[in-house]
């Protein structure tokens, strides 16, 4: 009897396991199918946003036939394959670090600052003798320059390789290490009276094909860091009445104004993509590329990894690309909490909501730091013309609008507004000044102040 009634306890456990086991498959193949459905509509909405979702056509689109940093320039190859992305081809054994061109000190700080980089500064004070110091120690980099200057010069994109994972992850330390030797030869060089503007030039191209074919956070702060450090040398040659005026002029054409926001959505499209190519890797039960070791989204079944991957796509569409982020600042128009509870109320998944609170929130620090970089850039440009009204006409402005149309073409306003940048005109000092009110963050602000002399 007891035996009995054990087997029917047996067999009702395993019916209930079975009907339970047959319920999950019909659950997940149902949340699969809509998963799919979703992922495809996803698709069609981002392939009308300019947004990929293949990582093999973005690279072929992006990059085309140009010349192939990772491929084609050895140096940059090493730097990531072999190295992982530790190794710098650019050392210089005689300077104890690239000194940075300060545009707010003078030219005898600058060359101060020259003269303490150098492991053996020559005996002279001459700031010319230390000039070609610093030139003499850059003549070990020229094979490398004249190469990376070359991929640079030559190239339509920035990288192709047969590595996936390292068409995003390319090395920037090289850009800004090149891109601070060729600055602190052409400040040399123009300190020399050498008006050189091959450098320059480089440099201009390196910011653009940063912007324009960067297309990730990374790449996104590095072209930032690079145009800042770019805008502060050109300052310095600007304020040095050393340089002709003519000269001091032409610099003026380096200037490259940008949108943070624009240039912060075309790099989210990027990061979109390395997340999308991260789930499309373990739907399909690949390595992926961009992470070494599993997590806990590695272990989740089939139909939950595409549902997260759908639901992910449609919220970054929607936040990113299908609102009104370019022209009304985006996730800074609203708190924290209201962003994450706007990922709450989407109704997505546990598992899709839990992914966008990790990975999203913190978005809008990129954000607010490159609206900062472009109000920093803009102020730079202003005290540029101001200084050079001043070289010609032996006083400051009395108010900004006096620099158009001769030293700027407009007047820029502040990002996202149509508020001016406030000019200080005091007997003792100038100053140039742009605040951005935020109502759920700090307010951004840039400015900058130079003695009246």
């Amino acid at each position: 009897m007891l035996r009995k009634k054990w087997q029917k306890i047996l067999l009702t456990i395993f019916t209930l396991l079975l009907l339970g086991g047959v319920a999950t498959w019909s659950w997940l193949n149902h949340q699969l199918t809509e998963a799919q459905t979703k992922w495809e509509n996803v698709q069609q909405r981002a392939d009308q946003a300019g947004v990929y979702t293949d990582l093999d056509t973005f690279l072929d689109e992006s990059t085309g036939e140009s010349p192939r940093f990772l491929d084609d320039f050895e140096a940059i190859n090493l730097l990531l394959v072999e190295h992982n992305m530790s190794y710098d081809p650019f050392t210089i054994p005689k300077l104890h670090s690239i000194p940075s061109i300060d545009g707010s000190k003078s030219s005898s700080e600058i060359t101060e600052d020259l003269k303490s980089a150098l492991i053996t500064p020559p005996e002279s004070d001459n700031p010319h003798d230390i000039y070609r110091a610093i030139l003499e120690t850059l003549v070990e980099t020229e094979d490398d320059l004249l190469a990376w200057t070359n991929a640079i010069t030559n190239s339509k994109g920035l990288s192709k390789t047969v590595f996936k994972e390292n068409s995003f992850i390319f090395q920037v330390a090289a850009f800004r290490s090149a891109h601070q030797l060729l600055q602190l030869r052409a400040y040399c060089h123009w300190k020399l009276g050498n008006y050189e503007r091959s450098d320059l030039e480089t440099i201009d191209q390196q910011r653009e094909i940063l912007y324009k074919y960067g297309k990730s956070l990374l790449s996104e702060s590095v072209a930032i860091a690079i145009d800042l450090s770019f805008e502060s040398a050109r300052l310095a040659l600007i304020k040095d009445d050393s340089i002709p005026l003519d000269r001091a002029k032409s610099l003026m054409a380096f200037y490259r104004p940008f949108s943070a926001s624009e240039n912060v959505q075309n790099a989210m499209r990027t990061e979109l993509l390395i997340q999308i190519e991260y789930f499309n890797a373990l739907i399909e039960n690949r390595p992926h590329p961009f992470v070494e070791d599993p997590d806990v989204i590695t272990y989740l079944p089939l139909a939950i990894k595409a549902r997260i991957r759908a639901e992910m796509a449609d919220f970054q569409l929607n936040n990113y690309f299908e609102k009104d982020f370019v022209t009304n600042l985006g996730n800074l128009k609203q708190s924290p909490e209201e962003f994450e509870q706007n990922i709450h109320n989407k109704g997505y998944s546990f598992f899709t909501t839990h992914f966008l609170d990790t990975f999203m929130i913190g978005s809008e620090y990129y954000h607010s730091s490159a609206i900062k970089a472009q109000m920093a850039l803009t102020i730079s440009h202003l005290e540029a013309a101001c200084v050079l009204y001043k070289r010609e006409n032996g006083t400051y402005p009395e108010n900004l609008s006096e620099l158009t149309p001769q030293y700027i073409s407009t007047l820029p306003t502040l990002p996202h507004s149509k508020e001016p940048y406030s000019y200080s005109n005091e007997e003792t000092s100038k100053s140039i000044q742009g605040t951005l009110p935020l109502e759920h963050y700090d307010d951004i602000e840039a400015s900058t102040t130079w003695p009246n002399t």
